[in-house]
């Protein structure tokens, strides 16, 4: 192990890998910044240009944004009073007062003091705990696999804003989408339609441009011009928790950053359910809960610790079982099997200094993460006074095409995307959540072919899946989760009436 973490050394400390890391994950706290944007729009933008880059390289900058992102959402829900990101909403609750008060500085140096604790403890049970659970994924066969693939799916499509009807709707509709193309047992086409270049399926880039970005920009022509909020200077200037405050917030940050690294190795969960259960157990175990809402310092802490905690938590099933923890960690996954790696116990097997080079540069981006962020506010402010959306929504479109494009330089591609923004755009609309999409794009294919080798095992007998222990335990898990969907949706719906 300790071999492997020297030659991942050597990867992660070569000077083009540390300007990536610093250049990303300041890249990802402007995004994160303006609201509308966040990290996983810009990270499905990006992918067509590191996609031929080298694995440590690209996969270092997309994580640079993904952390960079989860951060610059909470700036802006202090200063603007509005969320960067969706997970960033709970920091809103008393970031902004406490700004309003005069205290935007304090407010931005709680933010950025538990983004890096929350993401530093992830990173590190990410380094020391996915291993052993990459062993144990070594014992799964196709059986093992098809169940996996069905909790992914079924998690996502649960937890999906909106109900769980839409969210599965969403899910079911990439698996559609997977099956177009030339089926590799048979050899046969399958709903291309007699259009030729549909027998190599649909590409997962144009799709992911098509429903996130596209979609994205023509909501955004419908959204009103945002205006940032005019602070005093000095009133913007980061500080540093004063040692009592840490003192006192001391198992705030530790348990908050707990919760987002557990709540995001639960495939589906997502950064915005670990931010509000974060911020209600610490208004739990708060001395003074009458404070939350009006500008409580735990308040701040608690989600923002936990957002960040998510990224690396997220990353765990990812890469041990291939099931993506949230939408950012399938988009990355995506990205592993252009490169012609595939995520699971092999990747452990034969690219571990990769893997160890990417926990040590998610490291390194919260390290960055912590400068940037207490001397960089201002020009995150200037940018985000600056952005409008007239100027963003042309060069949103702009970046999506040439990125389209640059994949294969096919018109075709640029057609499918096009076409997938209207269904993306058609989908917000009618308020069906996009991100499960990915998911049953992604783990389609794999879903099919571990079905038929597990048919294949047992003489076409479904048995096979009740007969093998891990098989039998990850049914029930699955059981047990869509049970407690259910009884959780009764539940608020009774509190409702």
């Amino acid at each position: 192990m300790w071999e492997t973490i020297q030659v991942s050394l050597g990867i992660v400390l070569q000077l083009k890998v540390i300007i990536i890391i610093i250049v990303s994950t300041f890249a990802g706290i402007v995004i994160g910044v303006v609201p509308g944007l966040g990290p996983f729009i810009a990270i499905v933008i990006l992918i067509p240009f590191v996609m031929n880059l080298p694995p440590e390289v690209g996969l270092m900058a997309l994580i640079g944004i993904y952390v960079g992102g989860n951060y610059g959402g909470g700036i802006s829900s202090a200063i603007l009073g509005i969320p960067g990101t969706p997970m960033a909403a709970a920091t809103l609750l008393d970031a902004n007062p406490m700004a309003e008060r005069g205290e935007a500085g304090k407010a931005i140096g709680l933010i950025t003091t538990a983004s890096v604790c929350g993401g530093l403890i992830s990173a590190l049970i990410l380094m020391l705990f996915s291993p052993f659970l990459a062993k144990v994924a070594l014992m799964f066969g196709p059986p093992e696999y098809t169940v996996l693939c069905l909790l992914g799916l079924s998690t996502v499509a649960a937890v999906a804003r909106g109900s769980t009807v839409k969210g599965m709707i969403s899910a079911v509709f990439g698996l559609l989408v997977a099956t177009v193309g030339t089926d590799i047992s048979t050899s046969f086409t399958r709903f291309t339609f007699g259009i030729a270049n549909l027998e190599a399926g649909i590409g997962l880039l144009p799709l992911l441009l098509g429903v996130f970005a596209i979609s994205r920009a023509l909501t955004m022509i419908e959204e009103e011009v945002m205006r940032i909020k005019k602070y005093p200077g000095k009133k913007l200037i980061p500080q540093y928790p004063s040692r009592q405050l840490m003192s006192r917030l001391k198992g705030t940050y530790i348990r908050s950053s707990l919760i987002g690294t557990i709540i995001g190795a639960l495939p589906g969960a997502g950064a915005t359910i670990a931010a509000y259960i974060s911020y209600g157990e610490a208004k739990r175990h708060s001395k003074t809960p009458e404070e939350f809402g009006k500008g409580a310092p735990e308040g701040v802490v608690a989600p923002e610790a936990a957002n960040n905690g998510v990224a690396g938590g997220a990353m765990i099933p990812m890469l041990t079982l291939a099931i993506p923890g949230d939408p950012v960690t399938a988009v990355l996954m995506g990205l592993l099997f252009i490169q012609g790696l595939t995520p699971g116990p092999n990747l452990y097997r034969f690219h571990a200094d990769l893997l160890y080079a990417l926990f040590i540069g998610m490291i390194l981006c919260n390290v960055a993460m912590l400068f940037l962020g207490m001397y960089g506010t201002r020009l995150f402010l200037k940018v985000l006074s600056a952005t409008k959306t007239t100027i963003l929504i042309p060069m949103l479109m702009l970046v999506a095409t040439l990125g389209a494009y640059s994949i294969s330089a096919s018109i075709f591609d640029l057609w499918i995307m096009w076409v997938f923004g209207v269904v993306g755009y058609v989908m917000q609309k009618l308020k069906i959540p996009q991100p499960p999409i990915i998911l049953g794009v992604v783990l389609g294919p794999i879903l099919e072919q571990s079905f038929r080798r597990s048919l294949a095992m047992s003489a076409g007998s479904p048995l096979i899946f009740f007969t093998r222990p891990y098989s039998l335990g990850l049914i029930l898990l699955l059981g047990f989760l869509i049970f407690w969907t259910k009884f959780s949706e009764a539940a608020k719906k009774g509190k409702g009436t």
